[in-house]
Order: structure tokens, then sequence, then C-alpha cells
């Protein structure tokens, strides 16, 4: 049998090199996507307007569906957050504002639930009616 070789690895089969040729590509690729995120440049993006129509004072298309949606990515973001006890957070949302109620265990968390909210697509301003006492 007569198979091609790698020039490079004499060893190794030629689908065997490119899969290795291949391989060692992508550590390179995703190092310097490493790098990158560590360097900290991020393309900035403007805060997005809302899925309806805030600026026309008209819900416009999918007014109720979107801040349900809103609702939806808050509530999942809150539940995600690292060192926020959620399970007595209440989010409620209207034309892109949320509203958060509620009871958490101290000041430090009443803050965390804000900042986790606040910068999801979609939302134009946070409401933190948030009460800091036991939760039930």
């Amino acid at each position: 049998m007569n198979q091609t070789r790698c020039a490079m690895h004499e060893a190794q089969s030629l689908p065997q090199c490119l899969l290795h040729a291949g391989l060692v590509g992508l550590c390179f690729v995703l190092a310097a996507q490493a790098t990158f995120a560590q360097t900290g440049d991020t393309v900035s993006r403007p805060n997005p307007l809302p899925p309806h129509n805030l600026a026309a004072a008209d819900p416009g298309y999918g007014g109720e569906a979107s801040d349900e949606i809103i609702t939806a990515h808050a509530k999942a973001a809150l539940i995600g957050a690292d060192g926020l006890t959620s399970s007595d957070v209440h989010v409620s949302t209207k034309r892109g504002a949320i509203t958060l109620t509620g009871t958490v265990p101290d000041e430090g968390q009443r803050d965390k639930a804000e900042s986790v909210v606040h910068d999801l697509n979609g939302v134009v301003s946070v409401t933190n009616n948030l009460k800091v006492g036991k939760t039930q």
C-alpha cells in the first residue's frame, strides 16, 4: 500500500498531518482571542433602543411581547448572577422600564440586582424597590 506522507512529519500520513495542522491553527486562534479578551479592548456598542418605539410614546410592534421578553431575560440574569439570592426578587417591565420588588438579605445584593438587569437589551430604566431584610 503506497500512502502519501507529510513532508514535515515522516511518520504521519497526510490526513493525520492536516488534522494536526488544523488543531494547531485552532489553538492559535483561541490564544489570540484570549489575549484580546485580557487586554480589555472591547468594541463599545451604543445602548440599543428597546424593541418598541418609545420615542414616539407608542409601544408599537411587539410592545407587550417585548416587555415579557425583557422580564424573562431579567429573571434569568438574576437567577444566574453569582452572590445574589433572587428567590424573593420580582420583576415587572412596562415599555422597557424594569421595576424590581421584593426582599434581599443585604444592601450589596440590592445594588447587584439593579446592576445585573440595567444593561440588558431593551432596558431603558430600572426602578429598584427592593427592601433589605429577611427573605421569605
